[in-house]
């Protein structure tokens, strides 16, 4: 894991009916991780124990984003979850960007809220946890190597 400053995370959303909105207030700690779905292999065990491995085409990628509990972020990501619970058709594009880095960045024209934080009550403001599935994504991890 790597330790970066909030500010230098640019995470903007762009959805239907030109929603605009750049992400903000991140919370304390770690607060932003990208989890693709696998490694794009599969292995196979055949009657005679010999092992094959099969490239799979695994494009998508879990977004695991944490909130201060004052963000704005808070309502338009639960009002994108609300939208696509009621019509099932509300993609939007996602991108996130290390501006001081050469290349880590996601890319995602396919996301949608999977999950928004439950309704708690407690005495102090705890952090809210969202969970953004991007179906296909491009995600870039600094400059690239070779031809």
């Amino acid at each position: 894991m790597s330790q970066y400053n909030r500010d230098d995370i640019k995470m903007v959303i762009s959805a239907a009916l030109g929603i605009t909105h750049i992400v903000d207030q991140y919370a304390d700690g770690e607060f932003l991780s990208i989890e693709p779905d696998g490694d794009g292999f599969t292995e196979t065990v055949g009657s005679h124990k010999a092992v094959t491995r099969n490239r799979v085409d695994m494009p998508g990628c879990m977004v695991k984003l944490k909130l201060h509990p004052n963000s704005a972020s808070i309502k338009v990501l639960h009002n994108l979850w609300l939208l696509d619970r009621g019509t099932g058709k509300n993609l939007f594009t996602l991108l996130i960007q290390d501006v001081n880095s050469d290349g880590n960045a996601l890319l995602s024209t396919s996301a949608y809220v999977k999950n928004v934080p439950p309704l708690k009550f407690a005495n102090d403001a705890q952090p809210k946890d969202f969970e953004i599935r991007c179906m296909i994504a491009e995600i870039g991890h600094g400059p690239q190597i070779g031809p």
